[in-house]
């Protein structure tokens, strides 16, 4: 199925949510400009219309911006909590390599988190809230909604689930879990050049902080660009996904 992307559609609003979904990708590297508090706020409004299964809507959306607090907890998921390490989450006594991958969505000028607001959460690392499996859900479906109410009013948007969610929920001063956050806002530019060439890696950037080198993280990759876009390259046809009974 072979489907065309424009680089413009970013610029333009009143689009549908196939044309949303189709030129959408994981923003990763932002740009300074804040987020307009009336697209803001269409975006929130947009979330907290979600439906819910039980109609419970046991989760609060937490908006973390440009407040001292906000950043702090923004650095502290990005340089100490959420960068990956041969496919684990923030190992202990891994220095800054170019296999630390870290994960900018979470550094976007807003983000919200998705906060499971239980007073006992029983999960694990590998099986997440077995218990509580309607609320997560609920939280997904409301996420996926401001993910596309933000790309219809022409920002980036970028999901996350790479987090310790126990130790965002202490940091964020709530019981309960963190389940997803959405990074959103505008992207400083696209990214074309590849940063590992022989191993035939995707374009990205590489990582650095006080001019150490830190590591890299994947770069905003047009969703057009299917063979190099982390947002395209593991999807299936529709054929393969969609199947009439």
């Amino acid at each position: 199925m072979d489907i065309k992307v424009d680089l413009d559609k970013h610029k333009k609003l009143n689009l549908n949510i196939k044309e949303i979904l189709t030129n959408r990708f994981t923003a990763k590297w932002w740009s300074d400009k804040k987020v307009d508090d009336e697209k803001l706020q269409y975006v929130l409004d947009c979330a907290y219309l979600a439906p819910s299964k039980r109609s419970e809507y046991d989760y609060e959306i937490l908006v973390l911006g440009d407040s001292p607090k906000a950043k702090e907890i923004k650095d502290w998921l990005y340089w100490e909590n959420s960068w990956c390490y041969k496919g684990e989450r923030a190992p202990e006594g891994v220095d800054g390599t170019p296999d630390r991958r870290y994960n900018g969505q979470c550094q976007a000028p807003v983000v919200l988190v998705w906060q499971g607001i239980l007073d006992r959460v029983s999960y694990n690392r590998f099986t997440p809230r077995i218990d509580e499996p309607d609320l997560c859900r609920d939280m997904a479906i409301s996420a996926s909604i401001a993910m596309m109410a933000a790309e219809e009013v022409g920002l980036h948007t970028g999901l996350q689930s790479c987090f310790e969610e126990g130790m965002l929920s202490e940091k964020l001063g709530k019981k309960g879990f963190s389940y997803i956050l959405l990074g959103i806002g505008d992207i400083d530019k696209y990214d074309h050049k590849t940063i590992f060439p022989d191993s035939g890696h995707f374009p990205g950037r590489f990582v650095y902080k006080d001019g150490k080198h830190m590591g890299f993280d994947f770069g905003n990759n047009p969703a057009y660009d299917k063979e190099v876009s982390i947002s395209r390259k593991g999807k299936k046809t529709k054929e393969d996904i969609i199947k009439f009974v």
